[in-house]
C-alpha cells in the first residue's frame, strides 16, 4: 500500500456549494470573525461543531467563513452529512480528487483509510460535514491525528466529547429588519423591524418572506396582515433558491424522524407549543400518577421528561437550559398548525390541566402567587389565548384567568388585572351565563383589585354581585369572598358588618382547611385587626400570637403573613402605648420583607411607614422622618399621586415635622393628605379625621387657637361616625380639643374643656391600668380647666383623689 501523499496542486477547493453565495447576506461578521479565532487559537481541539435550528444559516455561515478565509488553507473540501451513506461517498471522493489509490473494488474501510493517512500526514486542510447529526457518525473519518481543521452543521448540540460546540443563534433584529429589505427589494425599516419579530429573526423565514414580497410586489405591511392571517401556511411558499426546502417542510421532516425514534416525546412538543416560547419550565411537565385527569399522561418523572428533552434537542426543535425549555415561535405554529383539531383541543386541555396543577400549589400567600407568577404568566397568557381563541373556554380556564389578574393586582399592575378579570367575565357570561357559579371567582377578584386600587365603591358593587351568586350556589371557596369583603368593610370604617364577614369566612375556612391551616391563620390576623380597630387589643394580642406560633410551626420563622402578625402586633403595643414593643416589632416585620420579597415593594413601604410611627411615638424625629421618606418613594412607584395610601404617607411625613416644630410645613403636608381623602371619601374617613385633628393640632402649637378649634372640632365629628363613645382615640381628641379651649381662657370653652377632660379620663380609666400615664395626663388637664375657672371645690376633689398618681 502506498504511503501519504501531498497535494499536487495548492490552494484546492472542492465541492464548495456556490450556489449559496448571497449577496444580501448581513448581521454575521463578528459571528465569521470568532469562528476564524476558535480555528486558530485552540491548543487541542481542531474539530468544530456549529449548532442550531433548522434554517438559522448554519450552512451559509461556513460557505462564508470559508469565502472570507479560504487563503489559510491548502485544501477545502465540502461533504453533505445527512446520512452516512452520503457521508462516506463524498468522503471517498476526496481520495479520489487527491489521486490517491482508490479501488472502488477493495473493502470500504481500506479507501477510508487511505484518505485517513493523508489527512493525519498533511497540515493546512479543512474538511466540512454538513448537515452531520449523529455525533458516532464523525468518529468514522477521523486520522489518528487531526493536523488540519474539521468545521461541521448539526441540529444536534451534543457534541462536547468530539468537538467544541459553537451554537448559532438568531439573527439580530435589526440585521433581520436589514436583510427582508433588502431581499424584498421594500424600503419600510418599521415595518419590516415588525415583521423581523413575527417570524422571530430565523434567516430562512426572512429568505423565504423576502421572495415572496418581491414576486408578488407587495408591501411588507401587507405581507404582515396575510401572516397573522394565515400563519404556517404562508411559510410553505415560496423555497429559496439557496435552501432545499421551506421552514414548514423541515419542521416536518424533523417532526417524521422524533415520530419514528420516540413518539411520545412529541406529547412534550406539543404542549410546548400552546405555551409561551421561552422559559417554559421544566417542572411544569413532570405529574405524578394520583391526578386522575392526566391518566394517560406519559411524563411522571423527570427521567421521562430528560428521555425526551434529549430526544428533541437533537433535532433543535428546542433549546434547554438547567431549569427550563424554549422553542422558536415559527416551529410552535408549525407544530400546532400540523394536529389535527380534536388533537389540538386535546393538548390545550392537557396544558390548562398543568398549569392548573401547577398554580393550585400556592397557599395564597403573596409571596407565593407572585413568585409562581413570575416563571407561570406568560404560559398562563398564552395558554388562556389559545383557550379564548379556540373556544374552550373550562373551569381550568377560568382559574387560570383568576390566577392571572390575582398576580397582576399583587404586583400592582391594576390595568392588567382589570382587563384580565373583565375578558374574562365577559367570556363567561356569553358562553356559560350569567348565573354561573364559575364568575365567583373573577368577580371576587376584580373587587379586590379595586380595593387595592382605593376605588371602594365600584369594589362593593362587584362584591354584591358575588355574594348573590354564593347565595344562588354551593360554591366551596365563599370563604375567600367573605375575606375580602370584610377587609372592604374594615377600610370603610363599617366595623360590625366586617365583624360578620371575618366570622363567616372563619367558619367556611376551618370547615375547608382545618384550623390550623395558612388560610385560617390568614383571616384571623384579619379579624385581629378588627378588634385592634375597636380597641380590644388584649384579645388582639392573643390572636396574633397564637397566629405566629402556628405559622413558626408550619413554616419556620420566615413568612410574609409572621410579617404582617409583626405589623398588627406592633399596632397593639402603640394603642397599648408600648412602644418599645412596638418599635420592636416593627422591626422585625422589616427585616423579614426585605429579605423575602427586596428593599422596594409595596410591604416595605408599609412596614417603613409602621416603624416611623413608632420611632414618632419614642421622639426619634429625624429618624421616623427617614422611614416616611423611603415609604413615599417606594409607594410612589407603583400608586398614583391621588390613591388613599399615598394621603397616609404625606400625612406622616406632616406629622415627623410637627414634632421636629416645623408647624408650617407639616400642615402643608396635612392639607394634600386631607385633599386626597376627601376626594376619596366624600361621606368621611378615619383618614380624613386623622389629618383634621393633626391641622388642628399643628395650629395649636403655632398659638392659632379659633384655626385649632375649627380643625380639632370638624376631625372630633368626623371620629364620632366610626368609633364607639368609649374609644380610646376619642379620648386622645378630647385632650387635644380641650387644651385647645383652655386657651381661649373663656368661659363657654372652659366648661366645654372640662366636659371633654372628664370625657377622656372615663375612658382611660375603663381602657388602660391604674396609673397609666395617660390617665395622669387627663387628670392634670382636668386640674388646669378647673384652676382657669376657679372651681377650687372641684380642683380640691380631684386632687385628692388621684393624688397618689400625680406624685
Amino acid at each position: 500500500m502506498m504511503g501519504p501523499q501531498t497535494v499536487s496542486a495548492r490552494r484546492s477547493h472542492w465541492n464548495i456549494p456556490h450556489h449559496l453565495k448571497n449577496k444580501n447576506f448581513v448581521g454575521r461578521d463578528t459571528f465569521i470573525a470568532d469562528l476564524n479565532h476558535h480555528v486558530h487559537t485552540a491548543v487541542s481541539n481542531r474539530i468544530f461543531a456549529i449548532h442550531g435550528m433548522a434554517g438559522i444559516g448554519k450552512t451559509q455561515i461556513v460557505y462564508e467563513y470559508i469565502r472570507t478565509f479560504k487563503d489559510q488553507y491548502d485544501l477545502i473540501y465540502w461533504m453533505s452529512a445527512e446520512d452516512e451513506t452520503l457521508a462516506l461517498k463524498d468522503f471517498i471522493g476526496l481520495g479520489e480528487k487527491l489521486k490517491l489509490p482508490i479501488d472502488p473494488d477493495q473493502e470500504q474501510r481500506s479507501n477510508l483509510e487511505l484518505v485517513k493517512n493523508w489527512l493525519g500526514a498533511n497540515e493546512r486542510w479543512l474538511l466540512v460535514f454538513d448537515n452531520m447529526d449523529d455525533p458516532k457518525l464523525l468518529q468514522t473519518f477521523l486520522p489518528d491525528e487531526v493536523r488540519g481543521n474539521i468545521l461541521l452543521t448539526s441540529r444536534n448540540p451534543n457534541w462536547m466529547h468530539a468537538a467544541e460546540p459553537i451554537e448559532l443563534g438568531l439573527l439580530d433584529p435589526d440585521y433581520s429588519a436589514l436583510y427582508l429589505q433588502q431581499r424584498s427589494g421594500v424600503s419600510d425599516p418599521a415595518a419590516a423591524l415588525q415583521l423581523a419579530n413575527l417570524l422571530g429573526n430565523l434567516p430562512l423565514a426572512l429568505e423565504q418572506a423576502g421572495a415572496y414580497i418581491e414576486a408578488t410586489r407587495c408591501s411588507l405591511a401587507d405581507y404582515i396582515e396575510e401572516y397573522n392571517k394565515y400563519k404556517s401556511k404562508l411559510l410553505q411558499l415560496f423555497q429559496p433558491y439557496n435552501y432545499n426546502f421551506t421552514v414548514v417542510k423541515v419542521t416536518e421532516l424533523a417532526l417524521e424522524r422524533i415520530r419514528d425514534s420516540k413518539p411520545d416525546a412529541l406529547c412534550l412538543l406539543n404542549a410546548m407549543s400552546f405555551l409561551h416560547p421561552e422559559d417554559i419550565p421544566k417542572d411544569l411537565f413532570v405529574q405524578d400518577d394520583t391526578d386522575l385527569e392526566l391518566e394517560h399522561y406519559p411524563i411522571r418523572d423527570s427521567l421521562t421528561l430528560n428521555s425526551y428533552i434529549y430526544e428533541l434537542r437533537r433535532f433543535s426543535i428546542i433549546h434547554a437550559d438547567q431549569a427550563s425549555l424554549s422553542m422558536h415561535r415559527l416551529i410552535q405554529e408549525i407544530v400546532r398548525a400540523g394536529l389535527p383539531e380534536s388533537q389540538q383541543r386535546e393538548t390545550l386541555r392537557l396544558v390548562l390541566r398543568l398549569l392548573e396543577t401547577s398554580t393550585s400549589k400556592c397557599n395564597e400567600t403573596e409571596l407565593e402567587i407572585t413568585a409562581s407568577g413570575e416563571r407561570l404568566v406568560p404560559h398562563l397568557v398564552r395558554a388562556t389565548e389559545h383557550a379564548l381563541q379556540m373556544d374552550q373556554f373550562t373551569d381550568q380556564a377560568i382559574d387560570l384567568m383568576t390566577f392571572l389578574g390575582q398576580y397582576f393586582t399583587l404586583t400592582s399592575n391594576y390595568e392588567k388585572a382589570i382587563h384580565v378579570y373583565e375578558e374574562t367575565i365577559d367570556w363567561v357570561k356569553k358562553s356559560l351565563g350569567e348565573q354561573y357559579e364559575g364568575l365567583i371567582d373573577p368577580y371576587s377578584g376584580l373587587a379586590f383589585t379595586y380595593y387595592r386600587m382605593a376605588q371602594y365603591a365600584k369594589s362593593e358593587s362587584l362584591y354584591q354581585q358575588a355574594l348573590q351568586l354564593i347565595s344562588r350556589s354551593k360554591a366551596s371557596n365563599e370563604y375567600a369572598t367573605y375575606n375580602h369583603y370584610g377587609l372592604l368593610l374594615l377600610k370603610t370604617n363599617r366595623f360590625p358588618e366586617a365583624r360578620t364577614f371575618f366570622i363567616q369566612a372563619l367558619r367556611g375556612s376551618r370547615k375547608k382547611f382545618g384550623k390550623k391551616s395558612l388560610q385560617t391563620v390568614n383571616i384571623n390576623g384579619n379579624y385581629a385587626e378588627l378588634l385592634l380597630r375597636l380597641d380590644q387589643n388584649e384579645r388582639g394580642l392573643e390572636i396574633l400570637n397564637q397566629n405566629i406560633k402556628l405559622l413558626q410551626d408550619l413554616y419556620s420563622d420566615k413568612h410574609p403573613s409572621i410579617a404582617t402578625c409583626h405589623i398588627l402586633l406592633g399596632q397593639a403595643y402603640s394603642n397599648l402605648h408600648r412602644f418599645n414593643e412596638q418599635e420592636q416589632h416593627c422591626r422585625l416585620a422589616l427585616g423579614m420583607d426585605e429579605e423575602l420579597f427586596g428593599r422596594e415593594h409595596p410591604k416595605v413601604a408599609t412596614d417603613c411607614n409602621n416603624l416611623g410611627l413608632a420611632l414618632i411615638n419614642q421622639e426619634q424625629y429625624d429618624e421616623a422622618l427617614a422611614y416616611f421618606k423611603r415609604c413615599y418613594r417606594i409607594d410612589r412607584q407603583y400608586l398614583d399621586m391621588d390613591h388613599p395610601k399615598i394621603a397616609v404617607r404625606l400625612c406622616n411625613v406632616g406629622l415627623a415635622y410637627n414634632h421636629k416644630g416645623k408647624h408650617r410645613l407639616a400642615i402643608k403636608f396635612y392639607r394634600k393628605s386631607l385633599a386626597i381623602n376627601q376626594k376619596a371619601f366624600p361621606d368621611g374617613s378615619l383618614e380624613a379625621a386623622t389629618q383634621l385633628v393633626n391641622i388642628g393640632t399643628a395650629y395649636q402649637s403655632l398659638g392659632k387657637t379659633t384655626e385649632a378649634i375649627e380643625y380639632l372640632e370638624q376631625g372630633l365629628a368626623m371620629e364620632k361616625k366610626f368609633y364607639k363613645s368609649d374609644h380610646s382615640e376619642l379620648a386622645k381628641s378630647y385632650l387635644n380639643l380641650g387644651f385647645s379651649y383652655c386657651m381661649t381662657r373663656l368661659p363657654f370653652y372652659l366648661d366645654k374643656a372640662v366636659t371633654y377632660f372628664n370625657k377622656a379620663l372615663r375612658i382611660y380609666e375603663k381602657k388602660l391600668a391604674p396609673g397609666h400615664p395617660l390617665i395622669k395626663q387627663a387628670v392634670e388637664c382636668l386640674l388646669v380647666a378647673y384652676e382657669l375657672q376657679k372651681d377650687f371645690l372641684n380642683f380640691t376633689s380631684t386632687l385628692t383623689k388621684y393624688r397618689s398618681i400625680l406624685n
